[in-house]
């Protein structure tokens, strides 16, 4: 048995090394070509191109931070809805509970809907449940 898998090890070893080095030095050869391409390019526009270019880039980045200062405060409506619900059900379900229920804690945040009353979750089609 020693015999066999001294050699095997020594096989995988080897394989393992190889397949590293060239996987390695793909991703560095990869990088220069990228890097020679885009020097290579950025000569051939003109400025009125890399202009265009720059502002799309502007625009795309406000555009991102515009996004995320709306989820900041969609956010911050949805902490202040609750702390006034006595009430909260998942929007994958037809029942709602409790806020302090152990149910209701299991229900992940993102899916949360909440409600001030009972008749007012019943209204939304929803079965109110106890927690025992």
């Amino acid at each position: 048995m020693k015999k066999i898998f001294l050699p095997v090890l020594l096989a995988f070893s080897l394989f393992t090394g190889f397949l590293s080095g060239y996987a390695y030095n793909l991703y560095f050869s990869r990088e220069e070509c990228l890097q020679k391409t885009f020097l290579d390019n950025t000569t051939k526009l003109s400025p009125e191109e890399i202009e265009n270019i720059t502002n799309a880039l502007n625009a795309v980045t406000e555009a991102d931070e515009n996004k995320e200062i709306d989820k900041d405060i969609s956010d911050g409506d949805n902490n202040q809805q609750q702390t006034s619900s006595q009430f909260v059900g998942s929007r994958n379900s037809n029942k709602f509970y409790p806020v302090e229920c152990r149910y209701a804690k299991l229900i992940k945040e993102e899916n949360k809907v909440y409600f001030q009353t009972i008749e007012e979750g019943e209204k939304a089609g929803r079965k109110y449940v106890e927690c025992k």
